[in-house]
């Protein structure tokens, strides 16, 4: 019994997603790539649209939604 379990939490534990998030720059943003946004009042975790010189435009759970860059304090891109 004891092994079955070790056996099964080490499978378990190699299945896992290997991913990571890295701080990027203002001139780092690629379009379609998911980052994670921590704004003054909330986080976000989004896909960028659009970038602009004073805004980005990214796509949190299924709605548009426009982000002053003066607002993000951390930005920071998904990584493999």
């Amino acid at each position: 019994m004891k092994k079955v379990f070790i056996l099964l939490s080490a499978s378990l534990i190699s299945l896992q997603s290997c991913n990571s998030y890295k701080k990027v720059n203002y001139d780092d943003f690629e379009t379609g790539k998911t980052y994670i946004i921590k704004m003054y009042d909330k986080e976000l975790k989004a896909k960028l649209n659009q970038v602009t010189d004073t805004t980005i435009v990214v796509t949190h759970k299924n709605k548009e939604v426009i982000i002053q860059k003066k607002e993000i304090q951390v930005l920071r891109k998904r990584k493999f």
